[in-house]
């Protein structure tokens, strides 16, 4: 039982650093748009 619950870890665990990384890329984007379209 233990072991299971150490994979669900391990996978939420990736999941959430994917998560972080396509959410500061899509952070980046969006401030480099919005810098764009504001003229800075």
């Amino acid at each position: 039982n233990s072991r299971s619950v150490k994979g669900l870890e391990s996978r939420f665990e990736s999941i959430l650093l994917a998560y972080s990384v396509l959410l500061s890329r899509a952070q980046r984007r969006f401030e480099g748009t919005l810098r764009y379209s504001l003229g800075y």
